[in-house]
């Protein structure tokens, strides 16, 4: 059992490593605190890591993963961060507030990440979606002697869906020697408690009037309710595209008020994360449409187009390759999409109604979203209307992820051939799970705003 942890904190360790040595290289003249930079890492680690990883599969060389070339890379990764921290001029800025801020989090969820080492997997989809494509590719070399995929006989694990989180799994069970669902289920925790410690360094970096203590309550009142807990770690993927959703808001808004205009430096690892993100989850993919145009469009804004779109074409390149190389296999093996679309002649307005019904109950019950999200929302709305009236309408920028992705819901929402009624209460949890690590984001970033024209007395 020690030695199934110690390889899992290994696997954790690296993508943290590679993420840090990514950052070091591009923001060799920007200093960043630790509270940000860590979660960042993270999840660029995570990025770089899932093409490479379906490039592996496609040709059919995931067998190249095991104990001895996962420790020569590990070695290989832990040697290029050393000499990556010196490259970076500025570095990662450490204080003792940061560091207390961090170890008070890892203590408050020392219970949770125990939990995650031992609890079994129940959950429907964990089980057969996700870790039975995990299990199919610690068998098999890659995707064309998988028989889940070239088999008729697995069609209720929706074989069309991306395979990024399956492919993280199985590198681990092929880096221990075999299948472990338990120990596993914490590299997925880590993206619910990245996600923490990314809302507490932005809250930490733009309201610094605020004590540790006032700190620590306002997030932990926000993540801690029975939503984030249940998916934080039961093998589901929406933890892992919520995670990616607010790392590229708050680079987005990095880019925005970058006043030295190095749009590319943000633009880059934003569309880096959203790529990886279309290889997580099919919502990934109208949330990578959304932010090539939010990022292209920040930079048209400040005249500084043509070099920053010209790199982060470069860079999107790379997880597009992966995409393409996977849409190529699922037509090659007659995978088809499960949602097919609407048949004609449905009554479109009845869906719309269904929509905007279920929309408002979260606003009215509390259910397993708990009155966070109903809080959320109207605090949202006083923040919109104060910026709007003082016409600070660049910072409602941020809001067009939020607003995009529901849109890109409502769309699919109306055009599934899947009964509504079934469909609707069975995810929309997890829709909102999705957006609200990047809703608490919106909310610091307005909120900084709008403190700002209190103090000043601009309100009226």
């Amino acid at each position: 059992m020690i030695e199934w942890l110690r390889v899992a904190g290994y696997f954790i360790l690296f993508q943290y490593l590679i993420g840090h040595i990514f950052l070091s290289f591009l923001w060799k003249n920007r200093t960043s605190n630790i509270l940000m930079h860590i979660p960042l890492a993270w999840i660029i680690g995570n990025a770089l890591s899932i093409p490479l990883l379906y490039i592996l599969a496609f040709y059919n060389k995931l067998d190249i993963i095991n104990p001895i070339t996962g420790t020569i890379i590990f070695v290989l990764a832990l040697v290029v961060a050393g000499t990556a921290s010196t490259y970076n001029k500025k570095g990662v800025r450490v204080s003792v507030r940061q560091l207390l801020l961090l170890g008070a989090i890892i203590i408050f969820f020392l219970p949770l990440i125990r939990d995650s080492l031992y609890s079994f997997l129940i959950e429907w989809d964990a089980v057969a979606m996700w870790f039975i494509k995990a299990k199919a590719f610690f068998v098999a070399p890659g995707m064309w002697d998988n028989v889940l995929y070239q088999s008729k006989a697995f069609l209720y694990t929706e074989r069309s869906y991306p395979i990024g989180g399956p492919l993280l799994i199985a590198t681990y069970y092929r880096l221990i020697g075999f299948a472990n669902d338990q120990t596993v289920q914490v590299y997925f925790l880590f993206f619910y408690l990245n996600s923490v410690v990314l809302a507490l360094g932005f809250l930490y970096e733009r309201i610094k009037s605020l004590s540790l203590l006032s700190i620590l309550f306002i997030v932990l009142s926000f993540f801690i309710t029975p939503l984030f807990i249940r998916f934080s770690h039961n093998g589901y993927m929406d933890m892992a595209m919520a995670n990616s959703i607010a790392s590229v808001v708050v680079l987005a808004i990095y880019q925005y008020e970058d006043k030295a205009s190095h749009t590319r430096l943000y633009l880059i690892p934003m569309l880096l994360i959203a790529g990886s993100g279309a290889l997580i989850k099919n919502e990934g993919l109208p949330f990578l449409v959304l932010t090539v145009i939010v990022g292209w469009g920040i930079s048209l804004y400040k005249k500084k187009a043509a070099l920053a779109i010209t790199t982060s074409s470069i860079v999107l390149i790379y997880p597009l390759i992966a995409k393409l190389l996977w849409e190529y296999y699922k037509r090659n093996a007659q995978i088809h999409f499960y949602l097919t679309t609407l048949l004609p002649g449905a009554d479109i307005r009845a869906r719309i109604s269904l929509i905007v019904g279920q929309y408002l109950d979260t606003l009215q019950y509390t259910s397993t979203q708990s009155v966070v999200v109903i809080l959320s929302f109207f605090l949202l709305l006083f923040l919109t209307t104060a910026l709007v009236y003082k016409k600070q309408y660049s910072a409602l920028l941020p809001q067009v992820f939020i607003v995009g992705q529901l849109g890109a819901y409502t769309y699919m929402y109306l055009i599934t051939a899947l009964p509504l009624n079934i469909q609707l209460p069975s995810s929309f949890d997890r829709l909102v799970l999705r957006l609200l690590p990047a809703l608490f984001i919106v909310l610091v970033y307005q909120g900084e705003k709008v403190i700002k024209i209190f103090s000043n007395k601009q309100l009226l």
